[in-house]
């Protein structure tokens, strides 16, 4: 099984903080942070299954289909200031994904696929509005985990004899694009 993932998010605009980032030192946008999370996942999901069960083998494909959910991390950076007004700086991001895709086939049976946990590594470039403001875009990679399902079976290769191999779930992991935008105070 191919699959494919365009991972935008979590989106870096924080929807809500459950605390607000921390500076080791006094000066703001200038050093070590720490801070905790709340967004929501995206992911866009290209996928082909190939049914060798029949003969001639039905190839089904699945495009764009998207999978949705709230996320939540931990994330630890460092900010440095390029002048007055412009900072940039380096975050790494962990967190857990609610993000799931599930539907019920035209025989009975039921497809589901759910994203979890993601790593990502970002870097961003900031404006500040005011001395505790600032706003910034930014753009890295992400990883995550997911797990698809599907109580028909799906095809994961054949054995040395040429006989297709069926399991009910497989666990992959997939790398992609992150990028977004946010204000922080």
């Amino acid at each position: 099984m191919k699959a494919v993932q365009n991972y935008l998010a979590p989106l870096t605009v924080a929807v809500c903080s459950i605390f607000p980032a921390t500076t080791a030192n006094a000066d703001t946008f200038n050093g070590p942070f720490i801070g905790i999370d709340i967004g929501y996942d995206h992911m866009e999901v290209q996928d082909s299954f190939t049914n060798n069960k029949i003969s001639p083998p039905n190839i089904e494909k699945y495009d764009g289909y998207s999978i949705n959910g709230f996320t939540g991390g931990v994330y630890v950076g460092y900010d440095a200031k390029l002048n007055q007004k412009v900072f940039t700086g380096v975050e790494l991001r962990g967190g857990l994904s609610k993000a799931k895709y599930s539907a019920l086939q035209e025989d009975g049976g039921r497809v589901s696929e759910g994203a979890n946990p993601s790593f990502s590594a970002t870097v961003r470039l900031g404006y500040l509005l005011n001395e505790n403001t600032g706003l910034y875009l930014r753009g890295g990679v992400a990883q995550a985990d997911y797990k698809w399902t599907d109580t028909d079976g799906i095809h994961v290769g054949d054995d040395t004899n040429g006989t297709p191999i069926y399991r009910n779930s497989v666990k992959d992991s997939n790398a992609g694009l992150l990028y977004g935008a946010g204000l922080e105070k």
